[in-house]
């Protein structure tokens, strides 16, 4: 599990190997997708999501 959960945020380096930024919407993306690996409900990824997004506004 773990070494998959690494090739997940390893993304960040290929995007950013391209000159690229890695977006917000980027980052909430690999952040659910790691929490889907683990078991996390969705209801719960969505909680998540949205109590980031109030305290980055």
């Amino acid at each position: 599990m773990g070494g998959l959960l690494v090739q997940a945020v390893e993304v960040v380096i290929r995007i950013r190997s391209r000159g690229e930024e890695v977006t917000r919407g980027q980052t909430q993306a690999i952040a659910a997708t790691c929490l889907r690996m683990c078991g996390v409900p969705e209801e719960r990824i969505a909680r998540a999501a949205a109590s980031v997004e109030k305290h980055l506004a």
